[in-house]
């Protein structure tokens, strides 16, 4: 309820005496011209508060139409400045299901772009299976769809998005999920505990992995890290069950724990030239006992002296090039060498031959 514009002026009118109370202040007067100056002054007054009471009830009323909430298809949206619209919230008691975020809503009669998904707006809604997000969306907010145990697949349109807020999906049940190129920023947590997500492609937009990101994503088998990668944060792939790992040749910083808990990985390719020293935490034991380490050719001594990579038992160089490495064989366990026409060949000949060893592996390999 807006205050009322209009006080109380009492007037005493007497010859010898005019008394004006206004908010507590008393004013007197012993002569008629200055009780009628002082009664036009307060006149004039009045009506200047007025004037700027009612611009001011004027003001706040169109704040208000600016900050309304409604409702499409039981999405709550709230308009702001700009006629830019946001996602608030869901209606409660609703089963959502398919969720379809639009470009725009109508808004008295004005088409308003939708551009925000705000914080925590479906935090914890389990009724909610998919949902697709439109290019007009700019930023996904903190916790907007946290805890949404049974959102399986989310679609975000190319070429909008910016950033995703920290645990925007995490604790979701999505299977897959594709960061869009025109994502520059995701923040810490986004997918941690998607024990579901199997699938997870990183946009070329993006030049750092948060703390956290993917952690106890127990489903993810695999994951490529882009070459535009230069930052891998604490804990980010902590707890999946990665089997096969490949680091960037620009990463400049490797953060406390990034593969941790990943007792499967059986191959670690690195694509670092210069490589700095690692946490020893970064793998497990068992990867650093088993797991063969593939660095780049020429730079094997440099690992062999750097503190954490320093612990993987087999290191390898491999050409980036050719993808071509050098083996070493127990000639007792060499069973066959064909020509790749599949012709039997001596072992010592010369050239690219496959071999069969008595474990069962098959090789392919040059003979200098």
């Amino acid at each position: 309820m807006f205050p009322n514009i209009y006080n109380t002026i009492k007037l005493n009118k007497t010859a010898d005496d005019m008394k004006t109370k206004t908010n507590n202040i008393t004013v007197k007067s012993n002569r008629m011209c200055t009780k009628m100056h002082s009664f036009n002054f307060l006149r004039t007054s009045y009506a200047c508060k007025a004037r700027t009471l009612l611009l001011l009830a004027s003001v706040l009323i169109a704040a208000c139409n600016v900050n309304a909430a409604f409702y499409v298809n039981n999405i709550s949206y709230v308009i702001g400045t700009n006629s830019e619209v946001k996602v608030v919230g869901y209606k409660s008691g609703v089963n959502l299901g398919n969720v379809s975020i639009p470009s725009t809503v109508q808004y008295e009669g004005k088409k308003c772009p939708v551009t925000e998904i705000d914080n925590n707006s479906l935090n914890g809604c389990q009724t909610i299976t998919s949902i697709t997000i439109p290019a007009s969306v700019t930023i996904i907010r903190e916790g907007a769809f946290n805890g949404c145990g049974n959102l399986t697949k989310v679609e975000i349109a190319e070429g909008g998005l910016k950033k995703i807020g920290s645990w925007a999906f995490a604790k979701t049940a999505i299977t897959k999920f594709t960061i869009p190129a025109s994502v520059t920023e995701v923040m810490n947590d986004v997918f941690n505990g998607c024990t579901k997500l199997a699938n997870l492609q990183l946009g070329v937009g993006l030049s750092k992995i948060p703390t956290n990101m993917c952690k106890g994503c127990t489903s993810l088998t695999s994951i490529n890290i882009p070459q535009n990668i230069t930052y891998l944060g604490d804990n980010s792939f902590q707890n999946c069950n990665l089997s096969v790992v490949e680091i960037p040749s620009g990463i400049t910083y490797f953060g406390w724990a990034v593969f941790k808990g990943n007792n499967n990985i059986s191959k670690v390719r690195t694509h670092i030239e210069e490589p700095n020293n690692i946490n020893s935490d970064n793998f497990e034991q068992t990867v650093y006992n088993n797991a063969t380490l593939y660095v780049p050719t020429g730079t094997q001594e440099i690992y062999q002296n750097k503190d954490g990579w320093k612990k993987f038992y087999n290191m390898q160089e491999i050409d980036d090039e050719t993808s071509i490495y050098q083996i070493k064989i127990n000639s007792n366990k060499m069973k066959k060498t064909y020509s790749v026409d599949g012709t039997t060949l001596p072992a010592s000949q010369r050239g690219l031959k496959i071999l069969t060893t008595s474990d069962g592996v098959t090789h392919k390999y040059i003979t200098k």
